[in-house]
């Protein structure tokens, strides 16, 4: 686990739109800020990378692995693709 200060300057030190979306982080589960910090280094934007912690909560790694991908495939949220 990642206490919150370290979470949140983890967060403004790899997104971008920090600014903009630093009060969902609070809502993010103690449990899933790791995961959380790994969706956004997927290069994810922060409201996407919220949504697909909060709705892969009860899924494994490997599962969760397998949403991930899925999400990057997808239209539906916002991935920056390098």
């Amino acid at each position: 686990m990642i206490r919150y200060h370290q979470f949140e300057t983890s967060v403004q030190e790899t997104a971008n739109d920090f600014h903009d979306w630093k009060h969902l982080l609070p809502a993010v589960p103690i449990a899933f800020r790791l995961r959380f910090l790994y969706v956004i280094d997927n290069h994810f934007h922060l409201p996407d990378a919220f949504d697909i912690v909060m709705s892969s909560q009860s899924l494994n790694d490997d599962r969760f692995e397998e949403f991930l991908t899925t999400a990057r495939k997808s239209e539906t949220y916002l991935y920056c693709k390098e």
